[in-house]
């Protein structure tokens, strides 16, 4: 699925109300509370997809894992290794930064998880993280 930075990714947009986005993607798989004290909720899609809800129900962030297979002009983030994606991320913000071996891009709002990149670079991302300018701003 094509990630829009900023904006959302395929027929998801930042913005749309939980029931906008079920009238799209049906029923989720689950949905939880990050933790007790988040006031993002969760839900679940096929394990390809989470799409976090503010309090208003509002999609501000979107978690893709590697078999919904997000794409960036075209370019398939999580099956290459980390090391090839941070150079592709870094052409397009030279200011990223590096955090909890999250390759992590404000610019963009765009955060690539890898499980240890210091010691495997060339391991592809476990997950790509999609925010919305909201959700930087509050959270980041």
């Amino acid at each position: 699925m094509e990630i829009m930075p900023l904006k959302g990714s395929g027929p998801i947009r930042f913005g749309m109300n939980r029931a906008s986005i079920v009238k799209i993607l049906g029923k989720p798989d689950s949905q939880f509370k990050r933790n007790p004290f988040a006031e993002i909720i969760e839900v679940v899609y096929e394990k390809k997809y989470s799409i976090g809800f503010d309090s208003s129900d509002i999609c501000i962030e979107i978690l893709f894992f590697p078999d919904s297979k997000p794409t960036l002009n075209g370019v398939e983030l999580l099956s290459m290794p980390a090391k090839d994606a941070q150079k592709i991320i870094q052409k397009m913000d030279p200011k990223f930064t590096f955090e909890n071996d999250t390759i992590f891009s404000k610019k963009l709002g765009i955060g690539i998880i890898t499980y240890d990149f210091n010691e495997s670079p060339e391991d592809p991302g476990t997950a790509l993280l999609l925010l919305s300018q909201e959700a930087l701003d509050k959270y980041y």
